[in-house]
């Protein structure tokens, strides 16, 4: 859990720099590309969550869950 919440604080900081950015800029295509990278950080924040709990079903021989888990990443 401790891992997860490290991942949610980065992806928090990492957004409000976003936003800020996104705030300061009228330019169309910059619009597009902060929003896109929002949109990335929190698809990678997802992603490296279910790698901590890949890892953590792993830890604890639950295969199943693990080999779901991976599916689910797969298709990201």
């Amino acid at each position: 859990m401790v891992e997860i919440q490290a991942l949610i604080e980065a992806q928090d900081i990492k957004l409000d720099e976003l936003m800020a950015a996104l705030a300061g800029t009228e330019d169309h295509h910059e619009i597009i590309r902060i929003q896109r990278e929002i949109e990335e950080v929190k698809v990678m924040t997802e992603v490296e969550m279910f790698r901590c709990q890949i890892r953590h079903a792993e830890k604890i021989g639950n295969t199943e869950i693990a080999e779901f888990l991976q599916e689910t990443v797969d298709g990201i």
